[in-house]
């Protein structure tokens, strides 16, 4: 029970002590010791890229925010909808879609299809999927790498408007 009250008081002290925290509780109450059992270090690696991967998508959702894309996370420009604009995890096909830390909407389709804008660790990218999307791959139009969240946010800002880089 003290550790449970531990885990729940250190909630708000971040994701990685709440982890640590709920992975010494499962250890605990399953009857072994949490003393004695201890991480790999691939396992403490792949929390520590987590906890990366989370820092990093906090700081790209806040440039973005600030650059007015706020109602854009999360969809696509759909040329083929009513209203333009589709939740992503609504599209079905994601052959070839490099991975990516967070998807905005663009303002405009450069064809039939699904356009969208991708930020990566290193890259922005503008992608697209034909239609009839079941039947085509998605395709890298522009790709540009950024040294800072203010230059992945005015990317972000020209790649969506369909302007070209600098």
């Amino acid at each position: 029970m003290g550790k449970l009250n531990s885990l729940l008081k250190n909630m708000s002290g971040g994701k990685s002590v709440a982890t640590r925290l709920a992975k010494d509780l499962t250890i605990g109450e399953a009857g072994g010791s949490s003393a004695n059992k201890r991480p790999s270090k691939a396992a403490l690696k792949a929390e520590q890229l987590e906890e990366q991967k989370a820092n990093r998508q906090m700081a790209i959702l806040e440039q973005l925010t600030i650059e007015g894309f706020a109602e854009r996370f999360g969809r696509v420009y759909n040329s083929r909808s009513e209203g333009r604009s589709m939740e992503f995890r609504k599209v079905t096909n994601h052959k070839n879609l490099p991975e990516f830390d967070m998807i905005v909407s663009a303002d405009y389709s450069p064809g039939e299809g699904i356009h969208g804008i991708i930020v990566t660790e290193q890259h922005v990218m503008s992608v697209f999927l034909a239609s009839p999307e079941e039947q085509n791959e998605w395709e890298v139009l522009k790709r540009r790498p950024y040294d800072n969240m203010e230059e992945m946010g005015e990317f972000v800002t020209l790649l969506s408007a369909g302007f070209d880089l600098p």
